[in-house]
């Protein structure tokens, strides 16, 4: 059989796996998830018809949610797609009946955000004035200071694995060095420097002081992630690219920002659209509580970018890393769960990116919590740490 005809074969049998699994996920559900070709929102009847799209060509097409005013008990849509459509009258639709709408394209980029909420000119004009009167210090510390514990927490999850061709060990978090006689030499933890910085984060007297110690443990929390070997179906794992059966460094080369856009590996390609979901569930919470999305204070301004919603997602992220870590070590993959583009970009298929929709999501209570204390920090007059930090 042509190596062609049997990816096709790899990459049905992996999407008629998906959706079931993401079927059985959502059942009895308040979110509905929907992607491929074809995939949209109209109104008809008054009633808003959410049509599922294909993953491929010949895919049994099912049949559409229709949703009716006051009665129906959906609270948010995601459509997994760049090649659907919404109406007009159904975006309207949405609004009337306070349904949040995601829209996140097959590039991991999150294309629409709704609802818009009024602002609250009181709060802005404190998120305008933030970095010259000094607040934006002490809110910076402590969005730092989320991030760090979530990351401890997390490190302290990671299960054993071969780091660097079987001559550096994690071993119960503890790193052992391996020598080439056999001798193991245990070194430290490798949460330890995340320990420190609870407390040093809190001495740094900037930003941008606190952003270079930030990075420097964001390479070391990273780099434990380096060998986690990646489940796959015993008949798929033979056939795979070597780079695909262990997460590598979060790195893409073919990044144009030397960053993990455009991932060549399965899980940061996940980890990748999880952070695009993160970022349109920080975004609606910001927004319905009146902040402007735009004016961080971790993130530098740029034109056309939601730096407060970055900022925002610093206190989630290690929780979505443990979510889709999760996945990859309790989940057996299917060869045809991702696809390589020409440029050797790893892509996930529209049925599997649905089902991360349902396993890799954060609980709408939990983002809702953590924008209330950014607002509190920002309206208080001294900023101070809170119990519920992020939680």
């Amino acid at each position: 059989m042509p190596d062609d005809d049997l990816d096709e074969r790899d990459f049905i049998f992996a999407c008629d796996r998906d959706r079931k699994a993401a079927d059985k996920k959502l059942k009895d559900s308040d979110t509905i998830v929907v992607g491929g070709f074809g995939s949209g929102l109209k109104v008809q009847d008054d009633a808003l018809v959410v049509l599922s799209g294909q993953a491929y060509k010949d895919q049994a097409v099912k049949s559409p949610h229709k949703l009716y005013r006051a009665i129906h008990s959906i609270k948010r849509i995601v459509i997994l797609s760049g090649q659907g459509f919404i109406t007009l009258a159904a975006l309207q639709w949405c609004v009337e009946q306070n349904i949040a709408l995601l829209v996140i394209n097959e590039h991991a980029q999150l294309l629409l955000c709704l609802p818009d909420q009024e602002s609250d000119a009181k709060l802005r004009r404190v998120q305008y004035r933030a970095v010259d009167n000094g607040k934006a210090t002490s809110i910076v510390s402590e969005l730092l200071h989320v991030r760090i514990s979530q990351q401890l927490a997390m490190l302290r999850k990671l299960p054993d694995h071969t780091i660097i061709e079987k001559r550096l060990v994690l071993t119960a978090g503890q790193k052992i060095i391996v020598k080439e006689n056999g001798r193991q030499v245990p070194g430290p933890f490798i949460w330890e420097p995340f320990e420190a910085a609870l407390t040093k984060i809190f001495t740094l007297a900037d930003t941008t002081t606190m952003m270079q110690y930030e990075a420097t443990l964001s390479n070391l929390y990273w780099s434990a992630f380096v060998g986690i070997p990646i489940r796959w179906l015993k008949t798929d794992r033979r056939r795979i690219p070597p780079h695909w059966k262990e997460i590598c460094p979060r790195l893409s080369p073919l990044s144009p920002y030397h960053n993990a856009m455009r991932a060549i590996n399965p899980f940061h390609s996940t980890l990748n659209f999880a952070y695009a979901l993160l970022q349109g569930q920080c975004k609606q919470a910001l927004l319905a509580y009146g902040f402007d999305t735009a004016c961080g204070v971790l993130h530098s301004d740029k034109p056309n970018r939601d730096s407060l919603t970055f900022d925002l997602m610093e206190c989630h992220k290690a929780m979505v890393d443990d979510l889709v870590l999760h996945l990859f070590t309790t989940r057996k993959l299917a060869k045809g769960d991702f696809t390589t583009l020409p440029s050797g970009e790893c892509r996930m298929n529209p049925e599997f990116a649905r089902f991360v929709t349902t396993t890799c999501r954060l609980p709408r209570a939990s983002i809702d919590a953590s924008a209330r204390w950014l607002r509190s920090m920002f309206l208080s007059n001294h900023p101070a740490g809170s119990a519920t930090r992020g939680s």
